[in-house]
């Protein structure tokens, strides 16, 4: 196993890369954005569990008043879940549309 990871040419005409050359190891802290996207991520992965868990809990008591405005709510919170940028510019459009600028 030592004899092919030594053997291993890492040097940029073979394609290899090193950290150093790849990622700036100086850098003051981790990078954050990513972590917005896997927190975002899971979050909406969790959302939709507990939905279709709410959705399929209605279908199963033939509640489909509930099932409908279920799926509905489901929407709209996902719209914020998945979409928060844009969500957000949706609410300033709004609010500027009946309070003004």
């Amino acid at each position: 196993m030592n004899e092919i990871i030594n053997n291993f040419d890492y040097s940029p005409a073979a394609g290899g890369q090193l950290a150093s050359q790849t990622y700036d190891l100086a850098a003051a802290g981790p990078n954050l954005t990513t972590t917005g996207a896997i927190v975002l991520s899971l979050l909406g992965t969790a959302f939709t569990v507990f939905m279709a868990t709410k959705v399929f809990h209605a279908y199963a008591k033939k509640d489909w008043g509930a099932l409908v405005v279920e799926v509905l709510a489901g929407v709209v919170c996902a719209y914020f879940v998945l979409m928060p940028d844009s969500a957000v510019g949706m609410l300033k459009t709004f609010a500027t549309s009946i309070f003004g600028a």
